[in-house]
């Protein structure tokens, strides 16, 4: 069955005008939008394609702004029928947030079970470590020691320092940029050159120049540069380097580099990359979009 096509048309100009709302950060008109979208679906709505798309469209604004209370809600009228891994993994991130911790690991897990750990890296970290601990899945490669998850898979001699990088959670909620670059930069002189090949050491050193950038302190942007690209060489993700030269251009004023660097971002990834990069939001995505 297909909807008529005044109804299939008003909802693209709806779309239109919710993806123009969220580019501009105007969250909450996207989301009125977005229930235009249901609104004006012919009963029973939960038929229609364009039902799931606007509750999940609406949930995940929801979660942007941190308005988890309403994001469970929207969630919850189609987690039951839902089978994209990314509503499993917004839906766990939303429990997580609500302190609803056994449910957000079991929707964790089905993210990680369906999409493996390419779904969870431009997340917290504390989201793939509750996935992979909830997972009952026989062929991860897991190392234990008295019950502790080597979610890095660090050397059994290293195997404190994962324990020592998960206590740095705290910082970021509230974010305390002086304390991340000050703790991440203290941690980093830690971990032995022989781990430089391993997460631990280029997520502690995004977190450095993240907290750099926010902090406004341009002259350590190359050392930091420098140090993930080095890092990075061994990495699926090395898109990411260029995000990170783009940003520092970008907060350096340099727009025109920073254009450069995204479309090699995008040529060697695809733009969904630069959405909700770390804690910028979608800051990145809206000034590329804006200037290509």
């Amino acid at each position: 069955m297909k909807l008529g096509y005044f109804v299939s048309k008003k909802i693209d100009q709806l779309t239109k005008k919710a993806d123009s709302a969220m580019q501009c950060g105007e969250y909450l008109k996207a989301i009125a939008y977005y229930k235009k979208i249901i609104e004006i679906l012919p009963e029973p709505k939960e038929q229609w394609e364009a039902f799931e798309w606007s509750v999940v469209s609406i949930a995940d604004t929801y979660y942007i702004i941190e308005d988890y209370n309403k994001a469970e809600l929207y969630f919850n009228k189609i987690i039951n029928i839902a089978v994209n891994p990314f509503i499993f993994l917004r839906y766990g991130q939303t429990q997580y947030y609500l302190n609803k911790i056994e449910l957000a690991k079991e929707y964790l897990k089905k993210a990680y079970e369906l999409e493996g750990e390419e779904i969870f890296k431009q997340d917290d970290p504390c989201f793939l470590k509750l996935a992979v601990e909830s997972s009952k899945t026989t062929n991860k490669t897991k190392e234990k020691e008295d019950g502790f998850e080597n979610l890095f898979r660090l050397p059994l001699e290293y195997q404190y320092l994962e324990k020592e990088y998960m206590s740095l959670q705290y910082l970021w909620k509230p974010i305390d940029w002086d304390e991340i670059y000050n703790q991440y930069n203290l941690f980093f002189e830690k971990i032995p050159e022989e781990l430089y090949s391993n997460s631990i050491s280029f997520l502690c050193a995004s977190a450095i120049l993240e907290s750099a950038i926010n902090l406004g302190k341009t002259e350590v942007f190359e050392k930091w540069l420098n140090v993930i690209e080095r890092l990075s060489q061994n990495r699926k993700d090395v898109e990411v380097v260029e995000i990170w030269k783009g940003i520092c251009e970008l907060y350096k004023g340099n727009k025109e580099e920073a254009l450069k660097f995204f479309r090699l971002a995008e040529e060697r990834g695809t733009d969904r990359i630069l959405k909700h990069f770390r804690h910028f939001g979608n800051d990145i995505y809206d000034f590329y979009l804006k200037n290509i």
